[in-house]
């Protein structure tokens, strides 16, 4: 079998379709640090709680989130969250995040971002919801392994100013995961350090 041939029998890295996939980042297995005791680990859900006092910039969950190799360099990014749901209010999720190529400065301004919709219709009890924020244009990046660094909050005062008012929900909220639907078009790269 023939490696990367395109045209010919055997195996090729590149996908014959359009592919989406998820690169995920566990909020259950991270360290979190907090002199306060407004959020913590949830050992029932599986998760961070958020508590109904949380303060935007103090609690903060962050983390560098790598570009999958397999990822179609240039494409755009779709984040969203995985959460327990328990009333049909959202809380102020509150994203913050810049983009860093390789072999470009590790500096540059945070971008804000706040949930643009749920998936699932909520009526009554607990459900897992996926909430999602806008997409991140990835069209500059043409490089492997670029990072979007990503900070996470729950801002009930409002303290950023992004939203309408202070958070309607008046509850401690477990948040499981933060992803980024890639686009793949290819399983890998070719060589360790370009597509």
């Amino acid at each position: 079998m023939r490696s990367g041939n395109r045209l010919g029998w055997g195996f090729s890295y590149y996908l014959p379709t359009k592919v989406y996939d998820d690169d995920k980042y566990q909020f259950a297995g991270l360290r979190i640090d907090s002199a306060s005791t407004r959020y913590s680990y949830d050992s029932v859900n599986i998760g961070v709680s958020f508590h109904a006092n949380a303060r935007y910039p103090e609690e903060i969950i962050f983390f560098p989130a790598q570009m999958s190799h397999a990822w179609k360099l240039g494409s755009t990014v779709y984040p969203h969250i995985h959460w327990i749901q328990e009333q049909a209010a959202v809380p102020n999720f509150l994203l913050e995040y810049r983009i860093i190529a390789n072999g470009q400065p590790a500096t540059g301004a945070f971008t804000f971002s706040v949930p643009s919709g749920n998936a699932f219709p909520y009526t009554s009890g607990s459900i897992l919801q996926i909430t999602s924020f806008p997409p991140i244009d990835m069209s500059a990046i043409n490089s492997v392994s670029a990072f979007i660094d990503t900070k996470f909050y729950r801002d009930t005062a409002n303290t950023s100013g992004q939203f309408s008012g202070v958070d309607p929900v008046l509850t401690a909220v477990t948040v499981k995961e933060y992803d980024n639907h890639i686009l793949k078009d290819t399983i890998g790269s070719k060589e360790i350090f370009e597509k």
